[in-house]
């Protein structure tokens, strides 16, 4: 039975919430996808992410964890890099994954909370991706595991930030296949992981990204719009990044000592640090 700390409950409508979650028999689910999250610290980010409205949020709650039975996560967040690609059937794409999107975990910032990085190299391309067998299933199960795995490095519990380099992005990036896959992944994380995103920091962002940007912030609420900053070069996200974690985290090539040649790896549970906690 779901154990809510009842000094906690207030006017926010969380009690209406478990009872609506109960009477809908979504109970059993919580409890098996919850991990070392308590029940209700996963059910008020749910109601948080629905601005407090319970029938949205039983609705979302919901799909998460049909979305979550039918994905196997637990299985999934228990695998390694390599095993997720031999179940995506198509193992031979890492090589092609790490050079078009190099991508790890960093370390942890001044809180505690895990950092990811991400490039978008000039090469992103999501047609030639799907050609050599990467398709958008394949790129869900990929970016649902990379996710679980930033859960995994919290404890299940709090928020993480991402980092996402465009120093090399173009105008031609802007294609339809490449934003489908961007709105795949930004629908994801909004979906399924609610309220686990602390800040996200585009960095490199050249001019004509403004633009862009205009559109695919349609794609997210104005909760999670508000959690993104967008910097240009170093001399506007360097002090940005330096309050929250050391800059030394970084890759190598942003003045760090991060080497991302084989960085999927660094999310696997065999080698990924244990979560640190959060201020």
């Amino acid at each position: 039975k779901m154990d809510v700390d009842t000094q906690k409950r207030d006017d926010d409508g969380f009690d209406g919430f478990q009872a609506a979650v109960r009477d809908k028999g979504l109970e059993p689910g919580v409890e098996k996808f919850r991990c070392s999250e308590s029940a209700e610290q996963l059910l008020r980010r749910f109601l948080t992410a629905s601005a407090g409205d319970t029938k949205a949020a039983v609705k979302l709650l919901a799909e998460d964890l049909e979305f979550r039975e039918e994905m196997d996560t637990l299985s999934l967040s228990a695998m390694s890099c390599d095993q997720v690609l031999q179940l995506c059937k198509c193992p031979h794409i890492k090589p092609t994954i790490i050079d078009f999107l190099p991508h790890g975990f960093l370390g942890f910032d001044k809180a505690g909370r895990p950092v990811s990085y991400r490039k978008i190299t000039g090469k992103f391309d999501a047609n030639k991706l799907a050609q050599a067998g990467f398709d958008y299933d394949a790129n869900l199960k990929y970016s649902t595991w990379i996710l679980e795995r930033m859960c995994k490095a919290m404890g299940d519990v709090g928020q993480w930030v991402v980092i996402v380099d465009m120093s090399e992005w173009s105008l031609w990036q802007f294609a339809p296949s490449n934003m489908a896959l961007a709105n795949q992944v930004a629908t994801l994380s909004t979906k399924h992981f609610p309220e686990r995103m602390g800040s996200t920091l585009i960095i490199n962002a050249p001019y004509v990204f403004n633009a862009c940007w205009q559109v695919a912030k349609g794609w997210l609420n104005e909760r999670i719009i508000s959690k993104i900053g967008i910097y240009g070069g170093p001399d506007q996200w360097r002090p940005e990044l330096e309050k929250m974690m050391d800059l030394e985290t970084l890759p190598e090539e942003l003045g760090g000592k991060a080497r991302l040649s084989y960085a999927p790896h660094s999310l696997d549970p065999s080698v990924q640090p244990q979560p640190r906690e959060q201020n």
